[in-house]
């Protein structure tokens, strides 16, 4: 319940955050970038996980409102909430909020493993070419990172 209050509240600071920016004149892409970087600097981690958890935070605010409510009222966990936001990573905005109701229905239900593949087959069943969307967005993750020290 806390998770989910907190990505309830990061997600509306880093909205509050473009707005002011935009307010201020920022051009579009830049405006709301800050927002992270404070985040991160008030949790002492990276801005890289910031990232990761302000995108999570905003798919489940905006695209899967009734899972939020669900893990905000204890009935559905973090990992299952994490879970079905990765499965619906290649639906559209409409498509996410037509699987929403379900997605909450059997995430209260189900194990974390059984929801897993439960969500998996429901977007497939929204979206037949899901499976090659996410192979594609898993691919143009991919990347090699190499530090050096000296």
């Amino acid at each position: 319940m806390v998770q989910a209050a907190l990505s309830v509240e990061t997600a509306a600071f880093a909205a509050r955050r473009r707005r002011r920016d935009i307010a201020r004149g920022a051009p579009g892409d830049a405006a709301g970038r800050g927002a992270a970087v404070e985040v991160a600097m008030a949790r002492r981690v990276s801005k890289a996980t910031v990232d990761h958890q302000l995108a999570f935070a905003e798919s489940l605010v905006d695209d899967l409102p009734q899972l939020l409510q669900a893990c905000l009222a204890g009935r559905v966990s973090q990992a299952a909430a994490r879970f079905a936001v990765k499965a619906c990573e290649p639906l559209d905005h409409d498509q996410r909020r037509a699987v929403d109701a379900e997605l909450a229905r059997l995430a209260g239900e189900l194990t974390p493993g059984e929801f897993r593949k439960a969500a998996d087959r429901l977007v497939a069943a929204t979206d037949p070419a899901a499976a090659e969307k996410r192979a594609a967005l898993a691919r143009a993750r991919k990347a090699v990172r190499a530090i050096m020290h000296w």
